[in-house]
């Protein structure tokens, strides 16, 4: 009898291992088969392209620099004697509608020219030393004052121009030409550079004998927009009336875009 009782009591244990290995052999199956299965991520195909686009505009804003240079043999006279014709120069720009707010300084500075040795040269004939240039035998101070001018009514350009060397200014270091509201431009730029790009995504995916989907991901990368003007040169004599043209500022945008190929 408790013989029997112990075969039940096995045969029991048995059963129940059986019944308990085929609920978890599935579920570890199913586990291990969600494991391997690949994400749709990792079976995406992608093509990514970059494009550029650009947008002009005629300018609407002018900045120059203007600058003052004066030596001498006197710090400060040369100092003050550069501060007048500064001034001047500034009381002149103020006379064309320029304010305050649109003029800044920009350089200022005090350099010294020291005296030079005299420079022995080779005289042609004899093969003698012979000093031919007369010595620097002072101190000379140079004074360089720069201001940046902001010009929102660009028909008073070459007025401006023309006033300021009367005055005194003897250095224009450049005159850049911009817009003072970009958001127009710089969106027909971004527009142009996206169908620019969704073009390239067609005839890749074209070449590739594959379908373009959708847009994954869209990027802007930065781009510095060229300067559409420059001027610089030292100024002696100017003719009247001045023409500066402004011609057009360009601004250039670049998209980087990602495609799912289908």
């Amino acid at each position: 009898m408790q013989k029997r009782y112990w075969i039940a009591i096995a045969a029991l244990i048995l059963v129940i291992g059986i019944v308990v290995g085929a609920a978890i052999l599935p579920q570890g199956r199913l586990n291990s088969a969600a494991m391997a299965a690949p994400t749709p991520d990792s079976q995406a195909r992608l093509i990514t392209v970059s494009s550029q686009g650009s947008s002009s505009a005629a300018p609407d804003l002018a900045t120059i620099n203007i600058g003052v240079e004066t030596q001498g043999d006197n710090a400060v006279t040369v100092s003050l004697d550069n501060a007048k014709k500064m001034q001047a120069v500034i009381n002149v720009v103020k006379n064309v509608g320029i304010t305050d707010k649109d003029i800044q300084t920009s350089n200022y500075n005090i350099y010294i020219e020291r005296p030079s040795e005299p420079r022995p040269t080779i005289a042609p004939q004899s093969g003698a030393p012979q000093t031919t240039t007369t010595p620097q035998t002072e101190v000379i101070y140079h004074v360089n004052n720069t201001v940046s001018v902001r010009v929102r009514n660009l028909k008073n350009l070459g007025k401006i121009m023309e006033a300021v060397v009367g005055a005194g200014a003897n250095n224009i270091y450049g005159i850049n030409f911009s817009l003072s509201d970009t958001k127009t431009v710089e969106s027909q730029a971004r527009q142009a550079a996206m169908q620019a790009a969704q073009a390239k995504a067609e005839e890749l995916a074209r070449l590739a004998g594959v379908r373009l989907g959708a847009v994954q991901s869209v990027s802007e990368v930065p781009t510095t927009s060229p300067v559409p003007y420059a001027a610089s040169a030292k100024l002696a004599v100017m003719d009247s009336p001045v023409q500066i043209p402004g011609g057009e500022v360009q601004y250039q945008v670049e998209v980087q875009v990602t495609y799912l190929m289908q």
